[in-house]
Formats: C-alpha cells, sequence, structure tokens
C-alpha cells in the first residue's frame, strides 16, 4: 500500500467491515470521516477518545505529537483531560532523546492541564524516526457531543486559521538550513510561528455557546483530505470556492519551495464547521480573536466540486500527506 493514510475504500473494506458494536455503552464507534469514539460512563457524563500516530524527529515529537489526538476529542466538545502514549524508539536513539521527547509533551501537557496517564515506551529495529501513539481521553456532558455525520445539505462550511499550518510549522523547523538560502530570519519566524495554532479549545468554547452541529478537524491530508472525509461522514455533496481556503504568505512560499500542495499539507488546529448561518459563526470566532471564513456550502448530492474562478473539477479522496514527500526522502 501506498504511504500515508489507509485510502477510503481500503479502510472500509478491510477494517471497518470487521468492526461490530456490542456494547450498548458505545454510542459513537468507529466510522469513515469521524474523528473519535463516544462512550456512555453514566447518565450525567460521557467518555470521549482519540488515537493518533506520530512519526517524527525528537524534536518535533513531543511538541507536535500530541495536538491531532487531544483535538480530535475537543470537536466533540469535550475537554480534553489525559492522554496515554506509547513511545517505539529507533535503535540508534539515546537516553537523552527520549528525554527530550518527554520533556517536550510535559510542556505542552501542562500548559494545557492534561495529565500523562500511562502508555508504553520500547527500542525497536522496526523505526528509523520515533513514533508516538497518542490516545486522549476527554470527558463531556451529554447534550454537548458534536460529530461529522451531522453534516447536512444546503449548510455553509465555515474554515478556521489557515491551511497548512502544522505542516508550514514542521518544515521551517525541520528544514530551516534549507529555507534560509532563500529566505530571510523574520520569514522564517513567522512560520515557526504557526506552531502556536495548534490547540482548538479556545474555538471549541464559542463554538459550544453557538451550538453549531457538525464538526471535522483538519489534520493529516490537509483541507482536501478533509473536506472528503466531512462530506463522506455526512453523505452530502460540496461546492468550495479554492479562493476563499485562508492561506498564510509562509505557507505559500514554503510549499513554492519545495513543490508541495498547500491544499494537501497537514493542517492541525483548523477546523471545518458545518452550519446553517455561516457569518454569524464567522462573527462569533472573529470576535474572540480567532480567525474564520466561509469556504462553500452542501449539496443534496454527491458531487464535490471545488471552484478556482471560472473553473470546477472535481475533489479527489484523500492522498498521502504533502509532508511525507519531504520527510521519505531522508
Amino acid at each position: 500500500m501506498k504511504i500515508g493514510k489507509a485510502p477510503e475504500n481500503i479502510l472500509v473494506r478491510s477494517v471497518l467491515k470487521q468492526l461490530k458494536k456490542k456494547r450498548e455503552e458505545v454510542l459513537q464507534g468507529s466510522a469513515f470521516g469521524e474523528q473519535n469514539s463516544v462512550i456512555d460512563i453514566s447518565s450525567k457524563n460521557r467518555l470521549v477518545l482519540s488515537t493518533n500516530p506520530f512519526i517524527g524527529t525528537k524534536k518535533e515529537a513531543g511538541e507536535f505529537g500530541l495536538f491531532e489526538a487531544i483535538n480530535d476529542v475537543a470537536i466533540s466538545g469535550a475537554e480534553p483531560i489525559a492522554i496515554l502514549v506509547s513511545i517505539l524508539l529507533p535503535a540508534n536513539m539515546e537516553e537523552k532523546g527520549l528525554k527530550r521527547i518527554m520533556e517536550d509533551l510535559r510542556i505542552q501537557c501542562q500548559k494545557y492541564q492534561i495529565d500523562v496517564v500511562g502508555g508504553h515506551t520500547e527500542v525497536t529495529p522496526a523505526v528509523n524516526e520515533p513514533v508516538l501513539t497518542i490516545t486522549a481521553v476527554g470527558v463531556t456532558k451529554e447534550n454537548t457531543t458534536f460529530c461529522s455525520s451531522a453534516l447536512k445539505p444546503s449548510q455553509e462550511i465555515v474554515m478556521t486559521k489557515w491551511c497548512g499550518q502544522s505542516g508550514t510549522a514542521r518544515l521551517s523547523l525541520r528544514k530551516e538550513q534549507e529555507l534560509k538560502k532563500r529566505y530571510p530570519d523574520d520569514f522564517l519566524e513567522g512560520a515557526k510561528k504557526l506552531r502556536e495554532q495548534l490547540f482548538i479549545m479556545k474555538e471549541m468554547n464559542v463554538i459550544k455557546e453557538y451550538g453549531t452541529c457538525a464538526i471535522h478537524h483538519v489534520a493529516k491530508g490537509g483541507v482536501f483530505g478533509a473536506l472528503w472525509e466531512f462530506a463522506a461522514a455526512g453523505k452530502v455533496g460540496l461546492n468550495i470556492d479554492l479562493m476563499k481556503i485562508p492561506l498564510k504568505q509562509e505557507t505559500v512560499e514554503v510549499c513554492e519551495f519545495f513543490d508541495l500542495n498547500p491544499y494537501c499539507l497537514e493542517s492541525v488546529g483548523c477546523l471545518l464547521i458545518g452550519t446553517d448561518r455561516g457569518n454569524d459563526v464567522v462573527e462569533r470566532l472573529n470576535s474572540a480573536g480567532i480567525p474564520a471564513v466561509v469556504i462553500g456550502k452542501t449539496t443534496k448530492n454527491h458531487d464535490r466540486i471545488i471552484k478556482n474562478g471560472e473553473e470546477e473539477r472535481y475533489l479527489e479522496p484523500p492522498k498521502s500527506d504533502e509532508i511525507n514527500k519531504i520527510f521519505a526522502m531522508e
């Protein structure tokens, strides 16, 4: 199989069809396009779980590895409270590398009041970079759970923050010396600063007050991948204006330097929101200091269309994240 997330047809055929829900406590289990699972633990509370792998250097793993998992819990309306982390290390890594990963992870968890409550650490010849698998745990009240499958026809799609932001930050840190040959230090600092945009609880607090029904976290595969997954979960079509998808100039430049498609570059910390009143949601988010814009709408048919001026094309199923083109060559 190709590098990256398993394609929809393989995931459905070889993974999801093997899974049958047996427990009545499981309110939301595995499904394509859904990013977490929900378990009823009492008459007043629900437990929300999500797990995600992160592959990167010791300088990235502890800082970046946390956010996809905890954001996938937060989009349900839950508050992330704890994580379990499994760490696989290459045989050539020294103990100080492991210590660096855990120190960075501790700093991030402490910042957002999240406890590390368990996990596993192992050295194996099966990996050549650290692999972190993080399982996030959150809690929420019964009436505050959102899901991707709640997306409906004739809704507007709101996007927060910027396309490709986490990928831009990772590339600017990991490929700094190469980028310095073309770009000044202040440009690179702006690109690195995008890593400050990775957590989504501030926007979720706004959305919970508003009561928006469908939310999807943009992560691996970028905005195009997330749009496909979101539409598939809601069984709707899309009509998206490419020119309205927000992009930082740093992302444009970094992607041009490495010949990458910014719309397929990992965008941890961005949200897609399905709502009947997109402008109202945008206004509330903007008032809270969160960049947001309406980028399109859902349709009754299953056509997923991207418009670029007069040109129209169909959205393709998610492919490997663009960042893999660079890191796979190392």
